[in-house]
């Protein structure tokens, strides 16, 4: 898995992702912004005083994910049914690596992401249907073009941590699961296409790559 969710990592997750209570989220955004951020994300269920403890990142990360979700999440649902089989489970990546993507943030860039994330809410949420599309289609190279649609120096920097970091950890911590043999790896699909990519980056170590459908 990118990482294993037990409840440890989920408890720490949910603490990490909130604002320490010297400051509110209405102190940090100016007006507007906090209102917009409130009305959004009630539609994920979250009242008024749970969106004041958010902290930017989180308010931004939860409103690029569709409102209305059923069922748990595929990699908790994969890693509960190896579980199930007794087969052993190993993360590549830890809950504080994955945390600091978005922790070691600057405010600045976390508000901007946030401002981006609540002015562009329905272009956003139309784009993940199309890639609900590709990754259907099973079209990699699709779902990497429009994560790239919206250049900037702000999204350079973020894709840089979000992707292309974790993609070199992710690997490095890999490749030892792969050498033992008899390994399966889930991971999102945009850490697969693209140069710098996981799969770019596995055929630079020498390794065969076949799709199998």
């Amino acid at each position: 898995m990118e990482m294993v969710l037990d409840d440890n990592a989920i408890s720490t997750m949910a603490k990490t992702s909130r604002l320490d209570d010297s400051r509110s989220l209405s102190e940090i955004l100016d007006p507007d912004l906090f209102k917009k951020t409130t009305v959004l994300l009630q539609r994920y269920g979250f009242s008024k005083r749970v969106v004041e403890s958010m902290k930017p990142w989180a308010a931004f990360t939860t409103l690029s994910l569709p409102p209305e979700q059923s069922g748990a999440p595929l990699d908790l649902l994969l890693m509960f049914e190896a579980r199930r089989l007794r087969i052993p489970v190993f993360g590549l990546e830890t809950v504080d690596e994955q945390i600091a993507v978005f922790d070691n943030l600057s405010f600045a860039d976390e508000v901007e992401l946030l401002r981006d994330a609540v002015c562009h809410y329905d272009e956003i949420q139309s784009d993940i249907e199309m890639m609900i599309t590709h990754c259907l289609a099973q079209n990699l190279d699709a779902l990497m073009q429009m994560a790239l649609r919206y250049r900037s120096p702000l999204q350079d920097r973020f894709l840089e941590v979000l992707l292309w970091e974790r993609n070199r950890r992710m690997v490095a911590k890999m490749v030892p699961h792969l050498i033992a043999g008899g390994t399966f790896i889930a991971i999102g699909a945009l850490h697969l296409p693209g140069p710098g990519g996981v799969l770019d980056l596995l055929g630079k170590r020498g390794y065969t790559l076949e799709p199998i459908y």
